[in-house]
């Protein structure tokens, strides 16, 4: 008997869930939100893409274990603490920066990406292949 063959974009296999990537506990890992990310070596992270970053992490960042929690937490601090001396400076109210308790249940799997990247119209996502 045949083996049944798929047809292009037509399956017979059902496609599978989406499943979040194993993050390891050693080292930060962090997703890419927002227009995208460069690294020290500067390479270019896009939007949705996962990665182990060691270097001070960004706005564009999201963490995805508890190592890089603390050191976006470290981050927002010092973000905090020069817009306060600022602010005292300029003589107007002082807003620290939104922040979010860690939680293991509510590390995002599907990172928001933005419609545009770099003055581009985004046709279609990269995926990293598992």
């Amino acid at each position: 008997m045949a083996k049944p063959r798929q047809l292009g974009a037509l399956s017979i296999t059902p496609t599978q869930p989406y499943v979040r990537p194993r993050v390891k506990q050693d080292k930060p890992a962090y997703g890419v939100i927002s227009t995208g990310f460069y690294d020290n070596n500067d390479k270019f992270w896009n939007p949705g893409e996962a990665l182990y970053f060691a270097g001070e992490p960004n706005l564009n960042l999201i963490p995805l274990n508890k190592m890089a929690y603390d050191r976006i937490q470290t981050f927002l601090d010092k973000l905090d603490e020069l817009a306060e001396k600022k602010c005292k400076k300029d003589g107007v109210a002082f807003v620290p920066q939104a922040r979010t308790e860690w939680s293991e249940t509510d590390v995002e799997s599907d990172f928001p990406t933005p419609e545009y990247v770099m003055g581009m119209q985004k046709k279609e996502v990269n995926e990293a292949v598992r």
